[in-house]
């Protein structure tokens, strides 16, 4: 961290001189950095990654917090990193409506994670598994999971031990010029869970 923060101290002076020690900390810095990472997002553009930490972490200083509006600033190149080659098009599985409820419902009250039920869980894990097995097999390419940003994060943990690969962003994270293609729907049966 303290190379990456000399390499832009020397192009951005002030901007870590704002930012670092008084505001931030190196350590909470590393804490984003390896947020960022643990989802395969490059930390290349320090510049953009600061400026969005220097602007945001006057609202809040909370690590999940800040590691999302990053995020949502390298939006582009996230896009970028899971769009199809060939089509330039970014393929997405969406989550079905009453899933999205279901899931907000149970948000603890932080908002960092979910309580949800094990039937739920098993179910939604199990539907998610075949609707990505199924798009993988029928058009051979890897989508994403689009989701609300209130639900990114928590959602992520919630499948990040079973599905590592697999990629969970936010609406707010689709640029104007990303042409998303939702290529499927992840649906539980509720009926069932009664």
């Amino acid at each position: 961290v303290q190379n990456l923060l000399a390499n832009v101290k020397k192009v951005n002076e002030s901007l870590v001189g704002d930012l670092v020690p008084d505001t931030l900390t190196e350590a909470e810095i590393h804490i984003i950095l390896q947020n960022l990472l643990r989802e395969k997002v490059s930390v290349r553009d320090m510049v953009t990654i600061l400026e969005a930490l220097s602007y945001h972490c006057r609202v809040n200083k909370d690590p999940d917090y800040l590691t999302e509006q990053v995020r949502m600033a390298l939006s582009r190149s996230i896009c970028k990193q899971h769009q199809n080659p060939d089509t330039g098009e970014l393929p997405v599985v969406t989550l079905d409506p009453a899933v999205e409820e279901q899931i907000a419902q149970g948000l603890t009250q932080d908002g960092q994670m979910l309580a949800l039920g094990p039937v739920f869980t098993q179910r939604l894990i199990t539907a998610l598994n075949q609707e990505i097995e199924r798009v993988i097999g029928t058009q051979g390419i890897q989508p994403v999971i689009l989701c609300n940003a209130r639900l990114r994060l928590p959602f992520r943990r919630l499948i990040e031990r079973l599905l590592p690969q697999i990629a969970v962003l936010s609406y707010n994270e689709i640029g104007p010029s990303v042409r998303a293609t939702a290529v499927g729907t992840v649906r539980v049966d509720m009926a069932q869970l009664a």
